[in-house]
């Protein structure tokens, strides 16, 4: 086991189960009753922001808070468990398709 400070955890690169980029951490949530890592905060890229239909500020950044459930790894970035897709779905945003743009069914784009 390796252990990390929330200092090194800062800026490393939050990367999705398929491989793309969602952002960076920006802050460790800790349950300080138990002294456990919550999750994490993440700032997210702009595209990202836009596909989970986060509101997205002129001047700044959007971020994201993810529960620890969805880390699988921790190294030189941080690896989630889970897709673009399926957070957009857990949040409620239109589902994606893997080039990003909306995906089509048979009621044509989605909402």
């Amino acid at each position: 086991m390796t252990d990390w400070t929330i200092e090194e955890l800062r800026g490393r690169k939050v990367i999705d189960r398929h491989g793309d980029s969602l952002g960076q951490v920006r802050d460790v949530l800790i349950d300080d009753a138990q002294w456990s890592i919550e999750g994490i905060v993440v700032d997210v890229n702009r595209d990202v922001a836009e596909e989970l239909n986060l509101k997205t500020p002129l001047f700044g950044g959007t971020s994201l808070t993810l529960d620890k459930a969805h880390v699988d790894t921790v190294g030189d970035n941080v690896i989630l468990s889970v897709s673009r897709t399926d957070l957009a779905s857990k949040m409620g945003a239109p589902e994606t398709t893997s080039a990003g743009g909306p995906s089509t069914g048979p009621g044509g784009p989605a909402p």
